[in-house]
């Protein structure tokens, strides 16, 4: 079904108050005349009288009684309105118009059945009225009757080019008919022709990250809450955006006006939380969970996000309190069963977390290898080896491409003597995770063990190698992070220098050179910020626009 801001009616009046030429009854038509000066004057209340004693005067008089159903219509007097217009179809039952209009009327006041029968009637006695298969086309995409509302909108624009609205509601079919394509040729023109329609732009937005192209996307986004900054699943889809192509802090903008705009508005909370989150700001996360938990106090969901911020905070306690909350409300949950054992393996509190494990692990034995994984981690911490291999086993056989579970069920087998077993198994971890320095090390002492010195040294000295990238890129992620915080403070220089000291530690890093060219742009270096904004989109095609 088509979704609007408000469904207003379709079909605005065709017929304008004008002086109809002709003879008439001199009492009704001056009638007339003084009731269409007043409705072009916006007094619809004083034109509806006027109309009123214009039929009074001459029942038979067609343009009156057709008037002064559009001015009882803006009246809001539906039902007097309703039989002027029936009235006027009476007296001019072969005239498409008046049942265009009434059809309009119809839909206003919640009749789509009527509406549509008079429709369909107006296009058949006029079967070049855009407006008439475009009405036809609003009603039957209402009723989710998506392949026919296209054909009808098709019609509509291919007898008048220039119906802006049909445009718009044949590229809303066409989205939600899954043809994003389609719906970008049609919205394309809906919002040429109607330059200020944010909406027009929203589906656009819409249709063109669906097919792929989320900078137009972004774009038509911005646009459309340029226009209508005060609609929320604008806002919404534009943070959506943001998040796709990795501007997180141009994200959480969004979603900062969603709750401002709606402050009652649950969810908003929760997708800001979520965003926070990932710009590792567990505070923020924290305060917009509680604030969607202080509206939807049971919401498992929002619950279960607190506790991952709690997480990251490092404050364990209160993440545990959460999920036994969760557990409470919903006992069946394994994610959170899982989520408190995590919380309780980091207090060390190792057998709560077996056991609330091993309760997940129950509740969903064959579909979460995490679950099976960590639940070994805790019993092998505990030196319980032959259950903590059963874990590892039972993670790897739900995935079998699961690199860190095959690489501690090795380890396992290595403090087990089964050396042949681990080596095999440290092998196959690593043709899933060969830049993994710690299986490298391990391959190599197991080696060892084996009396292999030359193959032992190789795996060595790769582990060392591996090592010190890591090294540099842990040490290129703190430059990053420091040269941001210098961005943000105004603080050029300093972030100028940070960010080239992080491409130099790890220069496959593509954020640290998209912020070295922002930040060189800052300073006035277009030169050297287009070299590395070049590098940067080398490295990562998608990276974002400066």
């Amino acid at each position: 079904m088509i979704r609007t801001r408000s469904l207003a009616v379709v079909v605005i009046a065709l017929m304008t108050f004008a002086a109809v030429r002709g003879q008439r009854e001199p009492s009704a038509y001056a009638l007339y005349q003084r009731g269409v000066a007043l409705a072009k004057s916006g007094d619809y209340v004083g034109a509806a009288d006027k109309l009123r004693a214009a039929v009074k005067a001459n029942p038979n008089y067609y343009e009156a009684q057709l008037a002064l159903g559009l001015a009882l219509q803006n009246t809001q007097q539906y039902s007097d309105a309703l039989n002027a217009f029936r009235a006027a179809i009476g007296l001019r039952p072969r005239l498409a118009d008046p049942h265009l209009l009434l059809g309009g009327l119809l839909q206003q006041v919640g009749d789509a059945d009527g509406a549509l029968a008079e429709y369909t009637t107006s296009a058949k006695l006029n079967p070049g009225s855009a407006e008439a298969h475009s009405a036809i086309g609003f009603i039957l995409a209402a009723r989710n009757q998506l392949p026919d509302a296209i054909k009808s909108f098709e019609t509509a624009v291919r007898l008048k080019p220039t119906l802006a609205q049909a445009h718009y509601y044949l590229g809303t079919a066409r989205y939600f008919s899954d043809d994003p394509a389609g719906a970008i040729t049609a919205l394309k023109q809906a919002s040429r022709l109607m330059p200020a329609n944010g909406e027009a732009y929203y589906y656009l937005g819409l249709a063109q990250e669906r097919k792929g192209d989320l900078p137009s996307a972004i774009a038509s986004l911005r646009t459309a809450v340029k226009l209508s900054p005060e609609i929320v699943e604008m806002r919404q889809a534009m943070a959506q955006a943001y998040m796709a192509d990795e501007e997180l802090e141009a994200a959480a903008e969004q979603f900062r006006a969603v709750v401002r705009l709606k402050p009652d508005f649950a969810q908003g909370y929760n997708d800001l939380g979520l965003v926070l989150v990932e710009l590792r700001d567990p505070d923020g996360a924290i305060a917009a969970f509680r604030k969607g938990l202080a509206l939807a106090p049971a919401d498992t969901v929002v619950k279960n996000n607190l506790g991952m911020a709690l997480i990251q905070k490092s404050d364990f306690v209160a993440a545990a309190a959460q999920y036994r909350e969760i557990i409470e409300i919903a006992p069946g949950d394994a994610v959170a069963h899982y989520n408190l054992g995590l919380a309780l393996k980091q207090q060390d509190k190792f057998d709560d977390a077996v056991i609330a494990l091993s309760r997940a692990a129950e509740l969903q034995p064959d579909k979460l290898p995490e679950i099976h994984y960590t639940l070994g981690v805790v019993l092998l911490q505990q030196a319980k080896l032959d259950e903590a291999g059963s874990s590892f086993q039972k993670a790897v056989s739900i995935k079998n491409d699961y690199g860190e579970a095959i690489y501690t069920l090795g380890t396992v087998r290595q403090q087990q003597g089964k050396i042949d077993e681990a080596l095999d198994l440290f092998r196959t971890a690593l043709k899933i995770l060969p830049d993994a320095p710690e299986i490298h090390n391990t391959l190599g002492t197991a080696l060892r063990q084996k009396g292999d010195i030359d193959g032992a040294r190789a795996e060595l000295q790769e582990a060392a190698r591996l090592n010190k990238l890591k090294t540099n890129r842990q040490a290129a992620t703190f430059a990053l992070n420091t040269g941001i915080a210098n961005l943000k403070a105004g603080k050029i220089d300093d972030a100028i220098h940070q960010f080239q000291k992080a491409v130099e530690l790890a220069p496959e890093n593509s954020e640290a050179f998209y912020y070295l060219a922002k930040s060189l742009m800052r300073k006035g270096k277009k030169v050297e910020s287009d070299t590395a904004y070049r590098k940067a989109r080398q490295l990562n095609p998608r990276v974002r626009r400066l």
